[in-house]
């Protein structure tokens, strides 16, 4: 024999009603969010016009990506200019020195700039205030600013044309640091 109470189930759909309510109220449509809907779509937009232009472009004629005034769908498609990519400039080895770079810089960035960050944030020793505040100063300036000295110490190591050229002054960055 089993007990059951008769108001239990009355209980059950007390609390079942209100979450209905409160889901037919949150699918309303209000001008706050029908704006910030209308931001978003637009936002949405100016962000994917440019990768729609890029696309259209690459089967453009060279013609017609010149012509004034521009013109938004192709009027002849080709497919020539990807042929030229992939063959006559060696898209392959431009795409591993790109992951050679990129896997290289990564993981020197995860080692060093853990390691300071960790040494800023949990320990204490000489000149860690002045040290913090070397690395946020370091942040406020623009990395264009570096290229020539960058360049100018590469070419005194001798390693221009290298791949250490274009990993080893970013192995630690500010930034990185920082986070």
């Amino acid at each position: 024999m089993t007990l059951t109470s008769p108001a239990a189930p009355a209980v059950v759909a007390e609390t079942v009603e209100p979450q209905r309510r409160r889901r037919r109220s949150e699918n309303r449509v209000t001008p706050g969010r029908a704006l910030t809907y209308g931001v978003l779509v637009v936002g949405l937009i100016v962000w994917i016009l440019p990768f729609a232009w890029m696309l259209l472009g690459s089967v453009k004629t060279q013609r017609e990506i010149l012509q004034r005034p521009p013109t938004w769908w192709p009027q002849e498609f080709t497919w020539e200019n990807f042929g030229a990519w992939f063959g006559q400039l060696n898209f392959g080895q431009f795409f591993g020195n790109s992951i050679v770079v990129a896997l290289f810089t990564v993981a020197g960035n995860l080692v060093f700039c853990s390691m300071v960050g960790y040494a800023l944030a949990k320990m204490d020793f000489p000149g860690k205030k002045a040290l913090f505040v070397v690395v946020m100063v370091t942040l406020m300036v623009p990395g264009v600013v570096t290229f020539v000295p960058l360049f100018v110490m590469v070419s005194s190591l001798g390693l221009v044309d290298s791949y250490a050229a274009l990993i080893l002054p970013f192995v630690t960055t500010p930034l990185g640091v920082f986070l």
